[in-house]
């Protein structure tokens, strides 16, 4: 199994057209119980309907909790996108916050070039030509949990740095 620290030496030791990270943090302070639609529905435009609606479950906690949810919003990676959220809820009695972070991973890798050489003979001389053509190359074998564990490290760095400032 991979860790996070190899899937990062891997996607920077591959020769990639493109590599492009954003991240975004999103807040949300004060909501009472009473409140969950509105919290889940703003989640949802950020991580997907079915992971926002996980912040109903809060509702039946004792007094003080504390709930963090990690996943994988989308993955196509044969398309150069990976998408990750985290969202950690905090209840306080009656009142609920949270923080969203979605880490957004999209790149298009290089091609290979690829040269063969066909040598004919005869009798007298030989002849070589050269072949030359590209292919798409294709991401190393990384799992989806490697990749999750990956997508989590830079979510829970970034939200490190947020929370600094």
């Amino acid at each position: 199994m991979l860790d996070a620290r190899k899937v990062q030496q891997i996607l920077e030791n591959e020769y990639f057209n493109s590599y492009r990270e954003t991240f975004k943090v999103i807040e949300y302070k004060g909501f009472s119980l009473d409140q969950l639609d509105e919290l889940a529905g703003d989640l949802a435009c950020h991580v997907g309907s079915h992971h926002a609606s996980k912040v109903h479950f809060i509702r039946f906690h004792p007094s003080y909790k504390v709930d963090v949810y990690e996943f994988i919003v989308e993955e196509k990676r044969d398309t150069g996108t990976v998408i990750f959220g985290l969202v950690a809820l905090t209840k306080n009695r009656n009142t609920v916050e949270a923080v969203a972070c979605v880490y957004e991973l999209d790149f298009t890798l290089g091609h290979d070039i690829i040269t063969e050489t066909t040598t004919s003979r005869s009798l007298f001389f030989s002849e070589s030509k050269i072949h030359t053509r590209t292919q798409q190359r294709s991401l190393p074998n990384i799992t989806r949990e490697a990749m999750e564990n990956f997508c989590l490290i830079k979510a829970h760095g970034e939200l490190k740095k947020k929370i600094m400032c």
